[in-house]
């Protein structure tokens, strides 16, 4: 199951509009150092600001909702659900191509399109879950109880999830910094400070998710 929970948080951090599934690209709304669609008059670092705290704000919502899928011992749907397999050249998550529930303590992925239930099973080997052909038209998953070492391996998940989360919130406090050119070097000073700001309550908000889950692991 180690490898599955490897597989659990795609860092490309690609926002779904759809489901609002987070986190996107870190550039969506800067071009060129303008801000897109604002208008003259418009108080510019003010509105990057805000695109960027939304942003991370999304950002910390997409480890809250992963790192709540890790559970020891035990697989769910909406873990499952995290998982992408190849679908007509795009890699995309199983809850956009199936329906999953948990039965009889297993998790039942009926695809969509029957055809990609191959392609399902073989993604949720290749991550370590025991899956397999349920019927014609589902795959079967479950796993086994975790101990000993795989829970060190675990937590050790869940502190690369944190880690590259705040990488993802630093990449989007970079991508905004270029939106400042236009602006006074006062301006510009008292930006940097603001985003800077922002950018360092995320990171320790951050570490505080990360080290509740690494307690509620340890016990």
């Amino acid at each position: 199951v180690n490898d599955a929970i490897e597989n659990n948080l795609d860092m490309s951090l690609v926002a779904d509009p759809a489901t609002k599934d987070v986190v996107m690209n870190t550039n969506e709304g800067v071009n060129d150092g303008v801000v897109e669609g604002v208008n003259e008059g418009v108080n510019q670092d003010k509105l990057c600001l805000s695109l960027a705290l939304d942003k991370m704000e999304r950002t910390i919502c997409c480890l809250e909702e992963s790192i709540r899928c890790i559970r020891l011992g035990t697989v769910t749907s909406s873990f499952v659900d995290t998982f992408k397999v190849s679908y007509y050249g795009q890699q995309m998550p199983i809850k956009h191509l199936a329906q999953t529930s948990n039965e009889h303590g297993l998790v039942i992925v009926k695809p969509n399109d029957p055809t990609i239930l191959g392609a399902i099973q073989k993604t949720l080997k290749d991550a370590g879950l025991n899956a397999y052909m349920f019927s014609k038209q589902a795959v079967a998953v479950s796993v086994p109880p975790i101990c000993g070492e795989e829970r060190e391996r675990v937590k050790a998940r869940v502190k690369k999830l944190g880690e590259d989360t705040k990488v993802a919130i630093r990449n989007i406090r970079k991508a905004h910094r270029k939106a400042d050119k236009s602006l006074s070097e006062d301006d510009k000073r008292k930006f940097e400070k603001e985003i800077q700001e922002v950018t360092d309550s995320h990171i320790a908000l951050i570490d505080e998710i990360v080290q509740h889950k690494l307690d509620v692991l340890s016990k």
